[in-house]
């Protein structure tokens, strides 16, 4: 889960900091309530952007087609919807997105088998978003095979030869996703108008 906290007193422009002396905090609230969905929205609409955009498929990857599909596709779209805001106080309000596995792509860092030996990598798009024992084919390993660093493979007889449908590891460290997160000029300039608005609206 990601969590963005806009307070009030550190992003007003120097337009609402003059309309800040003069309302009581249950107004301000109000208003930072209004500047959060705004803000919310607007994150909502990068994410959406992003995904058609393919820029959750890196070079290799092998999960389906383009134009915000596929699994990454999916996944993007999850992202985008899963974007909302709590309640606004006088001090601010929080941004969140509780979508599972956000924090690593914004943040990177290593990931282990929390259960398994080994993490399953899938190497073929039939094996993208199945786990090694669900798979359909007849999965082996061969024996003394191991790349440098004591990776290994899970292979399958495939036409007149053989072929490895996952590696096998005990740990993957990813760096950050670029562009995960949008900048914080987007959720300060969102959260801004749609503050302003609602004070106009009063």
């Amino acid at each position: 889960m990601i969590d963005i906290q806009i307070e009030i007193n550190d992003t007003a422009s120097p337009a609402v900091a003059q309309l800040l002396r003069g309302l009581e905090g249950d107004e301000i609230a109000k208003h930072n309530d209004a500047g959060g969905r705004a803000a919310t929205e607007a994150a909502r609409q990068y994410h959406n952007a992003f995904n058609k955009q393919d820029k959750w498929q890196g070079d290799r990857y092998i999960g389906g087609s383009g134009r915000g599909g596929g699994r990454a596709g999916e996944y993007g779209s999850e992202i985008a919807k899963s974007w909302f805001s709590g309640d606004g106080t006088d001090e601010g309000v929080t941004i969140s997105n509780d979508v599972l596995g956000i924090r690593q792509k914004v943040y990177g860092g290593t990931i282990r088998p929390k259960k398994a030996k080994a993490l399953t990598i899938p190497l073929i798009p039939g094996a993208v978003g199945v786990r090694a024992k669900d798979y359909e084919g007849n999965l082996f390993m061969l024996k003394g095979y191991k790349k440098a660093g004591g990776t290994n493979f899970l292979f399958e007889v495939y036409n007149d030869g053989i072929r490895a449908v996952y590696m096998l590891k005990k740990s993957v460290t990813q760096k950050p996703w670029p562009g995960a997160l949008p900048e914080d000029e987007l959720f300060v300039g969102a959260f801004t108008l749609g503050w302003l608005d609602s004070y106009e609206a009063q």
